[in-house]
Protein backbone atom coordinates (compact mmCIF):
# COMPACT_ATOMS: atom_id res chain seq x y z
CA UNK A 1 0.00 0.00 0.00
CA UNK A 2 1.43 3.65 -0.84
CA UNK A 3 0.81 6.44 2.03
CA UNK A 4 1.34 9.91 2.13
CA UNK A 5 3.02 11.82 5.20
CA UNK A 6 0.71 14.44 7.20
CA UNK A 7 1.74 16.33 9.83
CA UNK A 8 -0.30 17.18 13.45
CA UNK A 9 0.48 19.00 16.61
CA UNK A 10 2.04 15.19 17.35
CA UNK A 11 4.30 15.29 14.30
CA UNK A 12 4.65 13.11 11.25
CA UNK A 13 2.07 10.19 10.70
CA UNK A 14 1.34 8.11 7.44
CA UNK A 15 -2.07 7.58 5.87
CA UNK A 16 -2.69 5.82 2.79
CA UNK A 17 -2.11 7.81 -0.11
CA UNK A 18 -6.06 7.69 -1.60
CA UNK A 19 -7.76 8.12 2.10
CA UNK A 20 -9.63 10.98 2.33
CA UNK A 21 -8.95 11.36 6.16
CA UNK A 22 -6.06 12.80 7.68
CA UNK A 23 -3.88 12.94 10.44
CA UNK A 24 -6.28 12.70 13.45
CA UNK A 25 -8.35 9.97 12.28
CA UNK A 26 -5.05 7.09 11.22
CA UNK A 27 -4.05 8.06 15.27
CA UNK A 28 -7.04 7.28 16.42
CA UNK A 29 -7.37 4.00 14.32
CA UNK A 30 -3.70 3.16 15.45
CA UNK A 31 -3.92 3.61 18.77
CA UNK A 32 -7.50 2.68 19.47
CA UNK A 33 -8.25 -1.11 17.86
CA UNK A 34 -10.85 -2.04 20.21
CA UNK A 35 -13.43 -3.50 18.63
CA UNK A 36 -14.42 -4.59 14.96
CA UNK A 37 -17.91 -2.47 15.33
CA UNK A 38 -18.00 0.77 13.09
CA UNK A 39 -20.62 3.01 12.88
CA UNK A 40 -23.59 1.98 10.29
CA UNK A 41 -25.11 3.63 7.41
CA UNK A 42 -27.52 6.00 9.04
CA UNK A 43 -25.19 7.57 11.64
CA UNK A 44 -22.70 8.18 8.68
CA UNK A 45 -25.71 9.63 6.40
CA UNK A 46 -26.45 12.08 9.41
CA UNK A 47 -23.22 13.03 9.84
CA UNK A 48 -23.19 14.56 5.83
CA UNK A 49 -26.81 15.95 6.45
CA UNK A 50 -25.24 18.50 9.64
CA UNK A 51 -22.09 19.16 7.58
CA UNK A 52 -23.76 20.40 4.39
CA UNK A 53 -26.65 22.11 6.37
CA UNK A 54 -23.53 23.95 8.26
CA UNK A 55 -22.19 24.88 4.83
CA UNK A 56 -25.45 26.10 3.64
CA UNK A 57 -26.63 28.58 6.61
CA UNK A 58 -23.15 29.99 6.45
CA UNK A 59 -23.57 30.67 2.69
CA UNK A 60 -26.84 31.98 3.85
CA UNK A 61 -25.88 34.16 6.53
CA UNK A 62 -22.71 35.69 3.70
CA UNK A 63 -20.02 33.67 5.92
CA UNK A 64 -19.28 31.70 3.72
CA UNK A 65 -19.43 32.21 -0.63
CA UNK A 66 -21.83 30.42 -2.53
CA UNK A 67 -18.80 28.63 -4.63
CA UNK A 68 -17.28 27.20 -1.47
CA UNK A 69 -20.87 26.47 0.45
CA UNK A 70 -21.71 24.64 -3.07
CA UNK A 71 -18.54 22.58 -2.57
CA UNK A 72 -19.57 21.64 0.44
CA UNK A 73 -22.95 20.54 0.18
CA UNK A 74 -21.86 18.37 -2.83
CA UNK A 75 -18.74 16.83 -0.36
CA UNK A 76 -21.36 16.29 2.23
CA UNK A 77 -24.04 15.15 -0.11
CA UNK A 78 -21.57 12.43 -1.36
CA UNK A 79 -21.38 11.12 2.61
CA UNK A 80 -24.85 11.06 2.82
CA UNK A 81 -25.59 8.91 -0.06
CA UNK A 82 -22.65 6.43 1.12
CA UNK A 83 -20.00 7.13 -1.70
CA UNK A 84 -17.66 7.74 0.95
CA UNK A 85 -18.22 5.08 3.73
CA UNK A 86 -15.20 3.22 3.68
CA UNK A 87 -13.07 6.49 4.62
CA UNK A 88 -15.16 6.17 8.12
CA UNK A 89 -12.75 3.93 9.61
CA UNK A 90 -13.16 4.11 13.21
CA UNK A 91 -13.89 1.77 15.51
CA UNK A 92 -17.02 2.82 17.45
CA UNK A 93 -14.96 3.01 20.99
CA UNK A 94 -12.61 5.51 20.98
CA UNK A 95 -11.56 8.29 23.02
CA UNK A 96 -12.89 11.51 23.69
CA UNK A 97 -16.29 10.83 23.53
CA UNK A 98 -16.47 11.06 20.08
CA UNK A 99 -14.29 13.30 19.33
CA UNK A 100 -12.09 11.41 16.52
CA UNK A 101 -15.48 10.46 14.71
CA UNK A 102 -16.67 14.16 14.04
CA UNK A 103 -13.15 14.86 13.32
CA UNK A 104 -13.37 11.68 10.61
CA UNK A 105 -16.36 13.46 9.34
CA UNK A 106 -14.26 17.12 9.13
CA UNK A 107 -11.03 15.28 7.56
CA UNK A 108 -12.95 13.02 4.95
CA UNK A 109 -15.34 16.57 3.68
CA UNK A 110 -12.24 18.41 3.89
CA UNK A 111 -10.16 16.15 1.77
CA UNK A 112 -12.88 16.08 -0.84
CA UNK A 113 -13.12 19.56 -0.98
CA UNK A 114 -9.30 19.97 -1.38
CA UNK A 115 -9.65 17.60 -4.44
CA UNK A 116 -11.35 19.74 -6.39
CA UNK A 117 -9.51 22.25 -5.87
CA UNK A 118 -10.53 24.51 -2.79
CA UNK A 119 -7.90 25.39 0.43
CA UNK A 120 -10.01 23.80 3.52
CA UNK A 121 -8.64 24.03 7.37
CA UNK A 122 -9.97 21.83 9.74
CA UNK A 123 -9.30 22.63 13.51
CA UNK A 124 -8.57 19.27 15.48
CA UNK A 125 -8.14 19.18 19.31
CA UNK A 126 -4.50 18.24 19.67
CA UNK A 127 -3.39 15.14 21.19
CA UNK A 128 -7.00 13.75 20.92
CA UNK A 129 -8.42 16.14 23.03
CA UNK A 130 -5.58 14.42 25.97
CA UNK A 131 -3.55 17.27 27.01
CA UNK A 132 -4.02 20.46 29.27
CA UNK A 133 -6.90 22.34 27.84
CA UNK A 134 -5.23 25.55 28.09
CA UNK A 135 -2.93 24.85 25.41
CA UNK A 136 -5.35 23.40 23.50
CA UNK A 137 -7.72 26.83 23.80
CA UNK A 138 -4.65 29.03 22.81
CA UNK A 139 -4.33 26.78 19.67
CA UNK A 140 -7.57 27.71 18.60
CA UNK A 141 -7.07 31.18 19.10
CA UNK A 142 -4.00 30.99 16.73
CA UNK A 143 -6.59 29.09 14.48
CA UNK A 144 -9.21 31.70 14.43
CA UNK A 145 -6.23 34.61 13.76
CA UNK A 146 -5.38 32.22 10.27
CA UNK A 147 -8.78 32.05 10.03
CA UNK A 148 -9.92 36.09 9.86
CA UNK A 149 -6.69 36.70 7.70
CA UNK A 150 -6.99 34.07 5.18
CA UNK A 151 -10.96 35.03 4.99
CA UNK A 152 -10.79 38.59 5.80
CA UNK A 153 -13.97 37.92 8.28
CA UNK A 154 -13.72 40.42 11.49
CA UNK A 155 -15.43 37.57 13.59
CA UNK A 156 -16.05 33.90 13.70
CA UNK A 157 -19.06 31.96 15.18
CA UNK A 158 -17.64 28.57 17.17
CA UNK A 159 -19.40 25.42 17.16
CA UNK A 160 -18.11 22.90 20.28
CA UNK A 161 -19.14 19.32 21.09
CA UNK A 162 -18.22 18.40 24.56
CA UNK A 163 -14.84 19.11 25.74
CA UNK A 164 -14.81 21.39 22.72
CA UNK A 165 -17.24 24.26 24.45
CA UNK A 166 -14.16 24.63 27.05
CA UNK A 167 -11.87 24.94 24.92
CA UNK A 168 -13.75 27.67 23.08
CA UNK A 169 -14.88 29.63 26.35
CA UNK A 170 -11.27 29.69 27.75
CA UNK A 171 -10.00 30.90 24.45
CA UNK A 172 -12.52 33.83 24.45
CA UNK A 173 -11.98 34.44 28.12
CA UNK A 174 -8.19 34.14 28.72
CA UNK A 175 -6.36 34.58 25.00
CA UNK A 176 -8.27 37.04 23.38
CA UNK A 177 -10.91 35.41 21.61
CA UNK A 178 -13.62 37.66 23.00
CA UNK A 179 -12.79 40.22 20.11
CA UNK A 180 -12.76 37.56 17.31
CA UNK A 181 -15.83 35.76 18.35
CA UNK A 182 -19.38 36.66 17.32
CA UNK A 183 -20.96 33.09 18.96
CA UNK A 184 -20.44 29.91 20.91
CA UNK A 185 -22.48 27.20 20.00
CA UNK A 186 -21.68 24.18 22.74
CA UNK A 187 -23.43 20.62 22.26
CA UNK A 188 -23.10 18.57 25.45
CA UNK A 189 -20.28 20.63 26.87
CA UNK A 190 -19.10 20.06 30.72
CA UNK A 191 -19.07 23.48 31.68
CA UNK A 192 -19.50 22.79 35.51
CA UNK A 193 -17.61 19.34 35.20
CA UNK A 194 -18.75 16.05 34.80
CA UNK A 195 -18.81 13.31 37.89
CA UNK A 196 -17.09 10.18 35.17
CA UNK A 197 -14.35 12.25 35.51
CA UNK A 198 -13.91 12.35 39.28
CA UNK A 199 -15.04 8.53 39.41
CA UNK A 200 -11.90 8.41 36.73
CA UNK A 201 -9.77 10.04 38.80
CA UNK A 202 -10.95 7.98 41.74
CA UNK A 203 -10.42 4.60 40.61
CA UNK A 204 -6.84 5.19 38.93
CA UNK A 205 -5.54 6.63 42.45
CA UNK A 206 -5.68 10.36 40.97
CA UNK A 207 -4.10 9.59 38.09
CA UNK A 208 -7.27 9.77 35.45
CA UNK A 209 -5.51 7.35 33.11
CA UNK A 210 -2.64 9.70 33.02
CA UNK A 211 -4.31 12.24 31.02
CA UNK A 212 -4.58 16.01 31.85
CA UNK A 213 -7.57 17.03 30.43
CA UNK A 214 -9.33 14.32 32.09
CA UNK A 215 -8.53 15.48 35.68
CA UNK A 216 -9.39 18.94 34.55
CA UNK A 217 -13.07 17.96 33.56
CA UNK A 218 -13.82 16.79 37.30
CA UNK A 219 -16.71 18.05 39.27
CA UNK A 220 -14.78 21.20 41.08
CA UNK A 221 -11.17 20.93 39.71
CA UNK A 222 -8.50 23.59 39.55
CA UNK A 223 -9.34 24.33 35.71
CA UNK A 224 -13.05 24.53 36.08
CA UNK A 225 -12.99 26.73 38.98
CA UNK A 226 -10.69 29.08 37.48
CA UNK A 227 -12.92 29.14 34.02
CA UNK A 228 -16.25 29.43 35.71
CA UNK A 229 -14.80 32.36 38.18
CA UNK A 230 -16.86 35.66 37.45
CA UNK A 231 -19.13 35.83 34.88
CA UNK A 232 -20.07 33.00 32.55
CA UNK A 233 -20.71 34.86 29.77
CA UNK A 234 -17.91 36.95 28.13
CA UNK A 235 -19.82 40.24 26.87
CA UNK A 236 -19.94 40.74 23.81
CA UNK A 237 -20.08 37.38 22.69
CA UNK A 238 -22.97 35.63 22.86
CA UNK A 239 -23.43 32.13 24.45
CA UNK A 240 -25.75 29.03 23.76
CA UNK A 241 -25.40 25.58 25.22
CA UNK A 242 -27.84 22.81 24.09
CA UNK A 243 -27.30 19.75 25.93
CA UNK A 244 -29.70 16.17 26.73
CA UNK A 245 -31.18 14.95 29.63
CA UNK A 246 -29.98 11.69 28.22
CA UNK A 247 -26.45 12.32 27.93
CA UNK A 248 -24.53 9.54 29.59
CA UNK A 249 -21.24 11.33 29.41
CA UNK A 250 -21.81 14.61 31.20
CA UNK A 251 -23.40 13.95 34.29
CA UNK A 252 -25.15 15.58 36.22
CA UNK A 253 -26.62 16.74 32.92
CA UNK A 254 -27.50 19.65 34.39
CA UNK A 255 -23.59 20.86 34.58
CA UNK A 256 -24.01 21.46 30.79
CA UNK A 257 -25.83 24.86 31.49
CA UNK A 258 -24.21 28.13 31.91
CA UNK A 259 -25.47 31.39 33.98
CA UNK A 260 -25.28 35.28 33.22
CA UNK A 261 -27.26 35.54 30.17
CA UNK A 262 -25.99 32.49 28.38
CA UNK A 263 -28.83 31.02 26.26
CA UNK A 264 -29.18 27.10 27.97
CA UNK A 265 -31.85 24.64 25.79
CA UNK A 266 -32.54 21.40 27.03
CA UNK A 267 -33.58 19.26 24.22
CA UNK A 268 -35.76 17.02 26.36
CA UNK A 269 -37.41 20.52 27.46
CA UNK A 270 -38.70 21.22 24.03
CA UNK A 271 -39.06 17.86 22.69
CA UNK A 272 -39.97 15.45 25.70
CA UNK A 273 -39.69 12.24 23.63
CA UNK A 274 -36.51 12.48 21.89
CA UNK A 275 -33.30 10.17 22.73
CA UNK A 276 -29.65 11.84 22.49
CA UNK A 277 -26.82 11.25 24.09
CA UNK A 278 -23.93 12.50 24.15
CA UNK A 279 -22.08 11.69 20.64
CA UNK A 280 -25.62 11.50 19.39
CA UNK A 281 -25.41 15.73 19.62
CA UNK A 282 -23.06 16.04 16.65
CA UNK A 283 -25.63 13.91 14.37
CA UNK A 284 -29.04 14.36 15.47
CA UNK A 285 -31.39 16.76 12.92
CA UNK A 286 -33.57 17.91 15.88
CA UNK A 287 -29.79 19.13 17.84
CA UNK A 288 -28.94 20.80 14.83
CA UNK A 289 -32.20 22.62 14.56
CA UNK A 290 -31.03 24.70 17.10
CA UNK A 291 -27.82 25.40 16.01
CA UNK A 292 -29.40 26.75 13.24
CA UNK A 293 -31.45 28.97 15.05
CA UNK A 294 -28.92 30.01 17.07
CA UNK A 295 -25.98 30.88 14.10
CA UNK A 296 -29.31 32.33 12.69
CA UNK A 297 -29.98 34.73 15.80
CA UNK A 298 -32.88 33.21 16.38
CA UNK A 299 -35.17 32.32 18.87
CA UNK A 300 -34.32 28.42 19.35
CA UNK A 301 -36.95 26.61 18.14
CA UNK A 302 -36.15 22.91 18.32
CA UNK A 303 -37.46 20.92 15.43
CA UNK A 304 -38.20 17.60 17.44
CA UNK A 305 -39.39 15.15 13.92
CA UNK A 306 -35.91 16.44 12.46
CA UNK A 307 -33.73 13.98 10.87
Amino acid sequence: MDYRTETDSMGDVKVPADAYYGASTQRAVDNFPISDLRFNRRFIWALGLIKGSVATVAAERGDKDAEASDATRRAADEVMEGALDAQFVLDIFQTGSGTSTNTNANEVIANRLRKDGYNTTVFQLPTLGTQDIRATAQSLCKKIDAVRSSTGAAKVDLVGHSQGGLVARDCIKNYGGKTKVDKLVMLGAPNYGTALANLATAVTLGTCVNLTACKQMAVGSTYLNSLNAGPDVISPVKYVSIYSALDEVVFPTGNAALKDGATNVKVQSQCPVRTVGHLGLIADGTVYSGVADALANRAITLSCLAV
